[in-house]
């Protein structure tokens, strides 16, 4: 009876070793659950805040290249420090090429400007930079189809008489005051020999009758001497004069579609996405700012650390290129 007793004993002390194992076991793992899941809520709350963080590196980026008015290059890093602890840091890349290629759509404005910011930071006053005159009428502006067989609703020859693009260029005189330099138009027919739109059979290899060729293979040469009609003056000057003046800057090239890119209609309707385009003849020591800009954002919080580029299409709002943003 006393052994059994003793075995009964052992036995209690063995369950109650076991069942108290269990219950640590038990505790150990929901400790364990719930350090993750605090663990898990403070990395989505650093997370989110490491995220805004880097949305504000973009902001301000944005901010300061649009208040400034004109392509922007402002390439050392720009600190903010948040309340939360993060870090962020944020810069502007000005993308600069020597050929600018691109598509024009349906009644869509392209302004280029010859000009850019070449400040570092955003405390610095914009410095203003300006492509040499000697080189400005160097410049090539190519227009061309991806669909060479497209029509423009032109079914006869007159019909190639046509507008299809209005150009312009503008700059200012050493009193600060606004030039602009636009095709010649004649009363009689925009597309006539005495004028200078870039009509449809620019585009063609045709030269219908009673009209002048002005610009070759499709292409506005700066260094011709096609003229424009100098507003306000009224006065008429070659591309060349104009392009090559040593007393101006701030020069702006400007083009427009205005002919609509679709005809016919149900089957038979044809439809295009735009006319590309090209400026060329800068050389590699000439580079002028792209139409896209690129800004990067970094955030440092906590254990986190993520670096951001975006690419914008400059704002024809600030006076730059008419494009919106496409990120």
């Amino acid at each position: 009876m006393k052994k059994m007793n003793k075995k009964n004993k052992g036995f209690s002390i063995l369950v109650s070793l076991i069942t108290s194992l269990i219950l640590m076991g038990i505790t150990v793992a929901i400790i364990i659950s719930i350090n993750r899941s605090l663990e898990q809520a403070n990395n989505i709350d650093y997370a989110n805040k490491s995220f805004f963080a880097l949305e504000s590196g973009k902001e301000a980026a944005l901010f300061h290249h649009n208040s400034r008015g004109i392509p922007a290059n402002l390439k050392n890093n720009t600190k903010i420090s948040h309340t939360t602890g993060a870090e962020t840091t944020w810069k502007i890349n000005q993308l600069k090429k020597s050929q600018l290629t691109g598509v024009v759509h349906e009644n869509e404005k392209i302004t280029i400007p010859l000009f850019w910011d070449i400040s570092k930071e955003p405390v610095n006053a914009i410095g203003k930079k300006d492509m040499p005159y000697q080189n400005r009428n160097k410049l090539k502006l190519k227009f061309w189809l991806d669909n060479p067989s497209f029509q423009f609703g032109e079914t006869t020859t007159d019909g190639f008489k046509k507008v299809l693009i209005v150009w312009s260029i503008s700059r200012k005189n050493t009193s600060g005051d606004l030039e602009t330099l636009i095709p010649i138009e004649k009363k009689s027919n925009p597309c006539d020999k005495n004028s200078s739109f870039f009509c449809i059979f620019d585009l063609r290899n045709i030269n219908p009758t009673g009209t002048t060729k002005h610009f070759t293979d499709g292409t506005i040469d700066f260094s011709s001497n096609v003229k424009g009609k100098l507003l306000p003056k009224g006065i008429e000057i070659s591309l060349n004069n104009f392009m090559r003046s040593s007393s101006h800057y701030d020069y702006q090239i400007s083009f427009q579609p205005v002919l609509p890119f679709s005809y016919g209609s149900g089957s038979n309707s044809k439809k295009i996405a735009g006319i590309n385009y090209s400026i060329t003849g800068l050389g590699s020591d000439q580079n002028i700012p792209s139409n896209i800009y690129e800004i990067v954002s970094t955030t440092e919080f906590k254990d986190f650390k993520q670096t951001e580029t975006y690419l914008f299409k400059e704002n024809p709002a600030i006076g730059a290129f008419d494009y919106t943003i496409f990120r």
